[in-house]
């Protein structure tokens, strides 16, 4: 089964939506508290399933990636939503963040190679 998910990060949470490829179905909710350690154990629901997935590139997007790397999910950044009244809701940018995962990932998403620690 192939998981396509989209993660909008903001500072005390991270909202996701989630779209099981082979059924249809379609989950969305939030990651409390928005830290390394939740966001593991929530991905591991997901454990030995083909997971890819898009992040908007926000403050706070570099710890998702990597724990969605170290899942063993495709990843990519994608470019955030334009912000201001009804334009943007946490769900409608997961929805944004999904579909573009779905659509190989569109032009509005990058994708991420494997992060290695830099020198200081």
């Amino acid at each position: 089964m192939a998981m396509v998910v989209g993660f909008d990060v903001h500072r005390a949470q991270i909202t996701y939506g989630a779209l099981n490829s082979v059924t249809g179905e379609v989950t969305t909710g939030r990651i409390l508290p928005a830290d390394r350690a939740t966001l593991a154990r929530f991905l591991g629901r997901w454990a030995g399933e083909q997971v890819e997935a898009a992040v908007e590139a926000t403050t706070g997007w570099r710890f998702v990636v990597e724990e969605l790397q170290r899942a063993g999910a495709a990843v990519a950044l994608a470019e955030p939503t334009r912000r201001g009244a009804r334009t943007n809701t946490p769900e409608l940018s997961a929805r944004a963040r999904r579909s573009a995962s779905a659509s190989g990932l569109g032009s509005a998403a990058s994708a991420v190679h494997p992060l290695t620690a830099s020198p200081i």
